[in-house]
């Protein structure tokens, strides 16, 4: 009997799609976080954990900060906690894992790496300092991470680790204002082709606020706007960003800024652009933070209506068909859940339920990462 060769290759493929997937390197749908809150005796508590985004598999990393897969999914990447500095601890050690192995319990409950010999990379580890952001460059093979330094945490710079020589480059630094730490660290963000490296600041310097793009290659630093903030890249060419209520482009080859809508409302936060969607989160003076989807094909804004939740922090899924949220039930103040949004279905799902005001401490804050997007929200 004669078999079509067709036949042979989707049954070979079958079985490749399967063994890949056992050993862990489709983790397409996997989204990653960290929770941190203080418990009841004020210690600081930063948990990192991984869900798929149905809900399923969730899984207890164990204790660090920014856990982020590169785009290629060969590598897990997260910041280790240093000895304490002024009553918290220092996040300042980046640690490079072997992201196809199993995620449980990667660390200890005192941040400890369990399993040393996962490790890829281990940076060095530093008293009193901190890596504010960091995102890994389009083709996996280096990442950028921007750290504040020095006694009073006072000199900011940009690094460029690169994976496959061991090296790492300093490629910016400039003065830090110590009030300003999450404005100027708000984007750390390579463009699609990752030729540049997208960052926003406000420094003591007033000269040198604004938003700027750095060739790592040249080390070469342009200032593209000083009006604006929280840039983001929509292509290779051109960044969105915003002006109080109004949504600006910016076209860094002519350095032509438009301004694309007036929302007429108090813009606060935007998601990490997708295709042609964009989610911003606007605060009217009067009202709760509501949640508006951008179209730049035809520049529209469409409110997002939630009955029974308020929703925080939006960040797009790979595909631009859902997005990650922190959120809370409208008649609840001190309970707060991650969440997964589908467009499609309009459905919510809720990922995790986050730390509750009164019961074991104070939830305080969260940071995701959905797949191999490797932007800050």
């Amino acid at each position: 009997m004669k078999i079509k060769r067709s036949h042979i290759r989707i049954k070979i493929f079958a079985v490749v799609l399967l063994i890949l997937s056992f050993s862990g390197l489709l983790y397409s749908s996997e989204i990653f976080f960290h929770e941190e809150f203080i418990d009841k005796d004020g210690d600081f508590i930063h948990n990192m954990h991984s869900v798929n985004d149905d809900g399923s598999m969730p899984i207890n990393i164990g204790y660090g900060a920014m856990p982020k897969l590169s785009p290629n999914k060969k590598y897990l990447s997260f910041i280790k906690a240093t000895p304490e500095y002024s009553g918290q601890p220092s996040f300042s050690q980046m640690i490079i894992m072997d992201g196809r192995n199993d995620r449980k319990n990667i660390t200890d409950t005192k941040g400890n790496i369990i399993s040393e010999t996962d490790i890829i990379f281990r940076g060095e580890e530093y008293l009193g300092e901190k890596i504010i952001r960091y995102c890994w460059h389009p083709n996996s093979e280096s990442l950028a991470y921007a750290m504040v330094e020095g006694p009073n945490r006072r000199d900011g710079f940009i690094y460029i680790f690169n994976i496959k020589t061991g090296k790492t480059t300093k490629i910016y630094n400039f003065k830090y204002n110590m009030y300003t730490d999450a404005i100027w660290a708000t984007t750390l963000e390579w463009s699609p082709d990752g030729k540049y490296l997208l960052f926003y600041t406000t420094t003591s310097e007033k000269k040198r606020n604004g938003i700027y793009i750095i060739d790592p290659e040249t080390k070469l630093v342009r200032l593209v706007s000083e009006d604006g903030a929280l840039p983001r890249f929509v292509d290779n060419n051109r960044i969105v960003f915003i002006v109080k209520s109004s949504i600006w482009i910016i076209d860094i080859r002519s350095n032509e800024k438009t301004e694309i809508i007036d929302t007429k409302l108090k813009i606060i936060d935007l998601s990490n652009v997708i295709g042609e969607k964009l989610v911003i989160q606007v605060f009217p003076e009067i009202d709760t933070p509501t949640l508006h989807l951008f179209d730049f094909g035809d520049n529209t804004v469409k409110v997002l209506q939630f009955e029974e939740h308020i929703f925080f922090c939006p960040k797009l899924s790979p595909d631009g068909n859902k997005m990650t949220v922190i959120g809370k039930l409208k008649n609840r103040t001190t309970t707060a859940g991650f969440y997964i949004y589908d467009f499609k279905l309009k459905k919510i799902t809720l990922l995790k339920k986050l730390m509750t005001e009164g019961s074991k401490g104070f939830w305080y804050g969260v940071y995701f990462g959905y797949g191999n997007n490797s932007s800050w929200n």
